[in-house]
Parts: C-alpha cells; structure tokens; sequence
C-alpha cells in the first residue's frame, strides 16, 4: 500500500477470520457529467473523479467522503469484490423519477 495513512476496513472471511482491505473504489457509470456536477460532488465530498472514457472514477481518503456521496445523491449502487472487480463501489444516476 502506497499511502500510509489510508483507512483500512477489517472484514471476516468465510472461516471467520478478519482481514484488512483498503475502501473501496468508488466508479460512475456515466459516459458524460458537466463540470458543474464534478465540482458539486467535490465540494461536498471532497472526492475528484477523473474521467476514464467510460465513466469516473475516485479513490475515496476517509469513509466519511463514501457516506457523503452515497446520502447526497441519488445513486443505484452495487459493490463488487470478486476475481473480475477488485473491492469497487459502482454508482450510476438514479433517474426513476424522470417523467415518462
């Protein structure tokens, strides 16, 4: 691990034995957010999202910036941590509200 002051999550594995892990990644699932919105979420959560071509994505520094995102906004959330996505919280606009 690069920076020593990252926060660690201890969990407990199927045999009931802990584990450390790092927070996780969090990704948007969004080809295209306006700068407006990018610095909305920074302001408020203190979490910059680089633009990867097929989303944004931001490695959270304390689990209070994770809780910020997840209770301002409102996003559809899944976590994956499995052989193919490595401990990453993908988040993506909830529009059910939009009018049909």
């Amino acid at each position: 691990m690069n920076n020593t002051n990252q926060f660690l999550l201890t969990l407990i594995n199927g045999n009931g034995k802990p584990y450390k892990i790092e927070l996780p990644t969090i990704y948007i699932q969004q080809e295209h957010i306006n700068d407006v919105a990018l610095n909305h979420i920074l302001e408020n959560t203190g979490l910059k999202f680089k633009n990867t071509g097929y989303g944004y994505t931001a490695k959270p520094e304390t689990p209070e910036q994770i809780v910020k995102l997840l209770m301002t906004y409102n996003w559809k959330t899944v976590y994956y941590n499995n052989a193919s996505w490595r401990n990453i919280i993908f988040l993506k606009f909830n529009n059910e509200n939009k009018q049909r």
